[in-house]
């Protein structure tokens, strides 16, 4: 079986899209797992003060200074790396204690779902780029074999 040019056209614009798509998908799950979370901490929290463990640099060229907080909450333990100078205390949801985040990023609202919905919308775009990029060059390649079909005994 012969693998033409167009099937291997089509095959990756329909890659291309289903990824991209499943991306978008993932992103927006996530967007609104997030939104759950920052919700319910809305609703009621526990200021938890956290303990230092250690600061460190992160990278090479631009170095990131970060420090590590542990946190205890109703026998759980968990921690959270934090920007050097950043205050150290977590909110936790006492009816789900596996609902927390630290203070800093509660106070500044939910700001992971932006990044989150920008790049699900990047995504969709670009599934839809594909798509119109596909029908376009379908069009043309369709045009292009119909003018240089000959039609025998036809004279113009």
């Amino acid at each position: 079986m012969k693998i033409r040019k167009h099937h291997v056209v089509l095959s990756t614009a329909v890659i291309l899209v289903v990824v991209q798509l499943s991306l978008a998908g993932a992103f927006l799950a996530d967007a609104a797992q997030t939104n759950g979370a920052y919700d319910a901490l809305t609703s009621h929290r526990v200021a938890v003060p956290g303990q230092l463990l250690g600061c460190a640099f992160t990278g090479r060229r631009a170095a990131t200074h970060v420090c590590r907080f542990a946190y205890n909450y109703q026998g759980l333990s968990f921690s959270f790396l934090l920007p050097y100078g950043e205050q150290s205390t977590a909110v936790v949801d006492p009816n789900d204690p596996s609902i927390r985040m630290p203070e800093v990023n509660f106070q500044g609202g939910p700001t992971t779902i932006v990044g989150d919905l920008v790049f699900s919308s990047c995504l969709i775009a670009g599934a839809i780029l594909v798509g119109v990029l596909h029908a376009v060059h379908r069009r043309r390649r369709t045009q292009t074999t119909r003018r240089h079909a000959t039609v025998p005994g036809y004279r113009h």
